[in-house]
């Protein structure tokens, strides 16, 4: 009786597992439902990487372009009888016609099919595969910039300073259109301080700096907000003396890179910290 108790148990917690597994992140990531029958056999998301998507130009001619930003792989098993699956048209149109009624457009057609598609603020790169046995895949990536988790340390810091006069600093985070410092800020703000504390006849301006989405004056006031808020941090949290301090911002006026694409426009979002002595 024990063991049929026990066995009884296992199938129980075995279909809570399976239960489980089946509401994977790639359904919650999902921009649409699978195809009648599907269901995800493979799923996986990573934070950052890239991926090549191919586009006909104005031309007609098919070009290659490299987006990075989350990704999100999903693999749909056909459930049905073999040879009711659906074949490579109908699969690749049933998203031509959803991603067109969500605004988005297609890229490319022919061995895979390829879309862009903006919605909520994000943009996103979609491609589908099929290999006609019912089954397919779907990549899905939200263009985005690396969140980054390596930082300068304090010696490096001081050699940069002493040789260029400024340091860019990217670990510094904010919310879009915010000035206040998130907490994954600090590594990057430690090391700053660390620098500053071994060097104390040093003084500093911090210079913020924004993309070139939006207003001019917004974000000129934006940046200098930011800057200022690095500059009460330190004060406020790592005993710097505001004496040596003193914050600015230029907005979208002094880039480092190209603001058409998500990646030139991280690399503009930036607090530089300028040597003033």
């Amino acid at each position: 009786m024990k063991h049929g108790i026990l066995i009884f148990l296992a199938i129980i917690l075995f279909n809570c597992h399976t239960q489980a597994q089946n509401s994977s992140p790639c359904e919650e990531k999902a921009l649409f439902s699978p195809l009648t029958n599907h269901n995800i056999s493979f799923c996986e998301v990573k934070k950052f990487d890239e991926m090549e998507f191919r586009y006909q130009d104005e031309n007609g001619n098919t070009q290659t372009m490299t987006k990075a930003g989350e990704l999100t792989q999903t693999s749909y098993a056909w459930q049905g009888d073999f040879e009711q699956r659906p074949s490579k048209v109908q699969i690749f149109k049933n998203y031509e016609n959803a991603v067109i009624q969500s605004g988005g457009e297609v890229l490319y057609n022919y061995a895979t099919i390829n879309f862009k598609l903006k919605k909520g603020g994000d943009t996103f790169y979609i491609q589908v595969r099929t290999d006609n046995s019912g089954t397919y895949e779907v990549f899905t990536l939200r263009e985005a910039a690396l969140d980054q988790e390596v930082f300068l340390n304090a010696a490096t810091i001081a050699k940069i300073i002493n040789e260029e006069g400024q340091v860019n600093f990217y670990g510094i985070y904010f919310d879009t259109d915010k000035a206040e410092i998130k907490p994954e800020s600090d590594p990057m703000l430690k090391e700053i301080a660390g620098y500053l504390s071994a060097n104390p006849t040093k003084n500093v301006f911090f210079v913020g700096h924004t993309d070139l989405t939006g207003d001019l004056t917004h974000n000129q006031n934006l940046s200098e907000l930011r800057a200022k808020a690095v500059m009460n941090a330190l004060v406020e949290s790592y005993g710097i003396s505001a004496n040596r301090l003193k914050a600015f911002g230029v907005g979208p006026l002094s880039p480092v890179s190209s603001n058409t694409s998500e990646e030139g426009k991280a690399r503009n979002r930036r607090v530089v910290m300028v040597l003033s002595n």
